[in-house]
């Protein structure tokens, strides 16, 4: 990912359009993101792993 803004220090980042506060955003989102899963996914699984058909 690229992330871009105006550079700036630390001591005052409020204001500005400041790329580290858009990727700690972005990466806020990323981990709140809940994959979906499917049952087709989890037979495959199950079968990889040996362990058999499940319903």
């Amino acid at each position: 990912m690229t992330f871009k803004g105006e550079s700036g220090h630390a001591s005052m980042p409020f204001g500005k359009d400041n790329s580290i506060e858009k990727m700690s955003e972005a990466i806020i989102r990323i981990n709140k993101y809940k994959m979906p899963y499917t049952i087709k996914f989890l037979k495959h699984l199950a079968k990889g792993l040996g362990v058999g058909f499940f319903q």
